[in-house]
């Protein structure tokens, strides 16, 4: 039997006051766009070139690279060629 669980709703108010969060309209607006570009939470956090970005992680794909979709640096790129040619050889 499912027992009934009373919600209650979440303050608005934060450490910045009413309605205001850390990032500004601006930066929130960045980070919807990275996000929406990306599809990830720490790739839109931080800063990035996008074509940059889109260009390792297509390196990384045509390796058959391991999660080539989070692939935002070189290193990450090499690690990503690394580990799928572990797996195969593995």
């Amino acid at each position: 039997m499912n027992a009934l669980v009373t919600v209650e709703q979440a303050p608005t108010a934060g450490p910045h006051g009413e309605g205001h969060t850390v990032f500004s309209p601006r930066r929130q607006a960045e980070f919807l766009a990275s996000l929406q570009l990306f599809g990830n939470v720490r790739l839109a956090s931080e800063d990035y070139d996008a074509e940059e970005v889109e260009a390792l992680q297509m390196e990384a794909y045509e390796a058959g690279g391991h999660e080539w979709w989070l692939v935002a640096s070189e290193e990450a790129l090499e690690a990503s060629i690394a580990k799928a040619q572990g797996e195969l050889s593995g």
